[in-house]
């Protein structure tokens, strides 16, 4: 009997993007630094001009640096995030100082250092959020000392009262702003972790359901359930190579491990016989697309609406012979035209109380054959043309499979592979 792994909550990664704290990140660095780049070229440019004109030179040097950080930010996407967070925050630390040292208060750079220990608080954890805030606060209170004890003149000046309560002020607005967004930061990774583990909870959930209803099978005909596992793995990456994104992919994945569903209703007299078929039996064998099509029919999840497709129709023939409805071409779901070439290719290589198990050359020549007949011709063209996967594939698979312990080692395959095919490049649109 074939039983959910004991660790499946550990096999299910979080792979979607817009689930990762870093994803967003990644877009806020991207944004700004693309955003800086746009509208920072103008005054960049005036900056230029103006400091060559009156012979600030190192203004020129401190603009070269600011511009070509943001071109290292825009286009290094693969660099490691706490590189690229790191060099936005230290270019505004940097350009912020200089720019206070060189005009005083007045000037952009002190809006520039009230930005910085934001920006960290926006995107970096809340230990380094300390240290920036600390080192940002005491360059303040340093720059500002500096100025009254006159080793610096700024085009503009305070009276030394008003000099310390504005450097009072600033440092409580940059604290309050800064461990305020913090703390709505740190509080929204929180619920968006929450919120990941209840997704896994809830997708761990259904994959125990489908391996239960899968293992109903199993208990009559043993050979189903390691039937069905390994044509989830034929039928994604085929679905795959037609170009079905990631998230398509898994769900037929699960969908097809419900294909046969239906037997569960085939009396065993029927459904275990070694000796061939009467035609009234042949007629009840058949009936299992409607029966699991039923069983699966009503449901709001898209796996399992997708499984009911899946059940019904992946006996349809391309040219309209097959059962149970006669649906011919496009009329068939191409979720089941997937399912129907890797559930030929899997029954023609796997050994049956009634036949005994081909070569996977045999198979791939009986699918070529059926091409514009039985099958979806441009899908067998894909099958063809992936040959050389799927056979290695068959070869895993075959290798891993053992009828009392088969589930473990599927998720673990099955996980690899989707990491694998999220870089694949599919030769057809996935559009049907």
């Amino acid at each position: 009997m074939i039983s959910t792994p004991s660790n499946l909550k550990q096999l299910l990664h979080r792979d979607d993007p817009l689930e990762d704290v870093h994803y967003w990140r990644n877009r806020i660095v991207f944004l700004v630094a693309r955003i800086s780049l746009i509208l920072g070229g103008v005054p960049i440019s005036v900056s230029t001009f103006l400091s060559l004109r009156d012979g600030l030179y190192l203004n020129i040097v401190f603009d070269a640096i600011f511009l070509v950080a943001f071109v290292f930010l825009l286009f290094t996407k693969t660099a490691p995030y706490l590189l690229r967070a790191g060099v936005l925050v230290a270019i505004l630390y940097i350009s912020g100082t200089y720019f206070t040292a060189a005009f005083g208060p007045i000037a952009v750079g002190f809006y520039i250092l009230f930005v910085t220990p934001i920006m960290a608080a926006v995107l970096l954890s809340k230990r380094l959020v300390h240290l920036v805030f600390a080192v940002n606060s005491l360059t303040v209170v340093f720059l500002a000392v500096v100025n009254l004890r006159g080793i610096v003149d700024w085009p503009w000046n305070f009276p030394p009262g008003m000099a310390v309560l504005f450097l009072l002020t600033f440092l409580f607005f940059s604290a309050l702003v800064t461990y305020t967004i913090a703390e709505i930061v740190g509080g929204l990774h929180a619920v968006n972790e929450h919120l990941a583990e209840s997704r896994v909870d809830l997708k761990a959930a259904y994959i125990e359901i489908i391996s239960r209803l899968v293992t109903a099978v199993d208990c009559r005909d043993e050979v189903t359930g390691a039937h069905a596992l390994r044509i989830g793995n034929y039928s994604a990456l085929l679905a795959a190579r037609y170009g079905f994104d990631r998230e398509t992919t898994e769900q037929l994945y699960y969908a097809s491990l419900m294909h046969d569903i239906g037997k569960i209703g085939i009396p065993d007299v029927i459904l275990k016989s070694t000796h061939s078929l009467s035609e009234k039996e042949r007629l009840l064998i058949n009936r299992h697309t409607i029966s699991g099509a039923a069983i699966l029919a009503g449901s709001e999840t898209p796996v399992l609406q997708m499984a009911e497709r899946v059940a019904m129709c992946h006996h349809e023939k391309w040219n309209g012979s097959g059962y149970p409805r006669g649906l011919e071409g496009t009329d068939i779901p191409i979720e089941a035209r997937i399912v129907a070439i890797c559930d030929t290719f899997d029954v023609i290589t796997s050994a049956r109380r009634y036949k005994n198990r081909q070569s996977t050359s045999e198979a791939t020549a009986i699918i070529a054959k059926g091409r514009g007949t039985d099958f979806d011709p441009e899908l067998v063209d894909l099958f063809l043309h992936y040959e050389d996967e799927f056979l290695s594939m068959h070869d895993e698979l075959n290798r891993i499979v053992n009828l009392s312990e088969a589930y473990t080692g599927f998720y673990q395959f099955r996980d690899r592979f989707f990491k694998e095919i999220a870089n694949l490049k599919p030769i057809c649109s996935g559009t049907d």
